[in-house]
């Protein structure tokens, strides 16, 4: 049961940008950039912050960091 539930509190994590960042070891800058011109998922919006739940950036990264705009690099 308790393995559980770290799954699922993983599952709902939301992450910074500098959390993000971290995890594609880059700037803050570069990630805000990434994210509006479609390289990156694009954020959660809570409030006037910007937040990319944990799951989709880690299958992202597991997915070999596709663009998420459709277009080819």
């Amino acid at each position: 049961m308790f393995k559980r539930k770290l799954a699922a509190d993983s599952a709902l994590q939301m992450l910074t940008v500098e959390q993000v960042a971290e995890l594609l070891q880059c700037s803050q800058r570069d990630v805000r950039r990434k994210s509006s011109n479609g390289t990156i998922p694009r954020p959660v919006k809570i409030g006037r912050h910007s937040r990319w739940p944990r799951a989709v950036i880690l299958e992202w990264i597991e997915n070999g960091c596709p663009r998420v705009d459709g277009r080819s690099v």
